[in-house]
C-alpha cells in the first residue's frame, strides 16, 4: 500500500512539474534568466504519462523557429505563434506524425503553458476529430485552441 502511495505521489509531481528544466530550450537572447521572469511552453512529450496515451504531441516551431521535436521551450512573455505536430498509435490506421498545426496565444511571466491534442472517436470511425489547444497548467485555462467537451 505504501508503495502505490509513492507511485501516485510521484506521478502527480510529475505531472504538475510539466518538463524537466534540463530538457528546456531557451527561446530568448542573452543568459537564463529565473522561471518567474519567463513563459514556458511545453507539449504533452515532456509529460512523464506520455508514453501510457496513444496519442501525444511536440513542438514543431516556436515564433518561426523550427524545433527538432522539442519538447519544452522558455521563452519571453507575451505573444507566441506555436506549430504542433502529434503521433499517434492506430491500428485502424498507419499512424505516424501528422503536422503542423498552429496555435497562437500570449503568455505571462512565470506562466506554463501546455499544448494538448486529443483524437476522439473510435479506431476506424471516418468522423473521428482532433483536437488541438493550449492550456494554463496552473489553472486550466484555454489559452487558444479547442478542448473537447467532456
Amino acid at each position: 500500500m505504501r508503495v502505490l502511495a509513492i507511485l501516485a505521489m510521484t506521478l502527480t509531481l510529475g505531472c504538475a512539474s510539466t518538463g524537466s528544466a534540463g530538457k528546456r530550450m531557451q527561446l530568448y537572447a542573452g543568459p537564463k534568466l529565473e522561471a518567474s521572469r519567463v513563459s514556458v511552453i511545453s507539449s504533452w512529450a515532456s509529460n512523464p504519462l506520455f508514453k501510457l496515451s496513444k496519442i501525444h504531441s511536440y513542438l514543431i516551431a516556436v515564433d518561426g523557429k523550427a524545433l527538432e521535436k522539442t519538447p519544452s521551450v522558455e521563452v519571453m512573455p507575451g505573444p507566441h505563434m506555436v506549430e504542433v505536430g502529434f503521433a499517434y498509435e492506430d491500428p485502424a490506421s498507419s499512424g505516424g506524425w501528422h503536422c503542423p498545426h498552429p496555435l497562437a496565444f500570449s503568455t505571462k511571466p512565470g506562466q506554463v503553458c501546455e499544448i494538448k491534442v486529443h483524437l476522439a472517436g473510435d479506431p476506424g470511425d471516418k468522423e473521428r476529430k482532433l483536437y488541438f489547444w493550449a492550456e494554463d497548467v496552473a489553472n486550466g485555462e484555454v489559452l487558444s485552441g479547442t478542448k473537447p467537451a467532456k
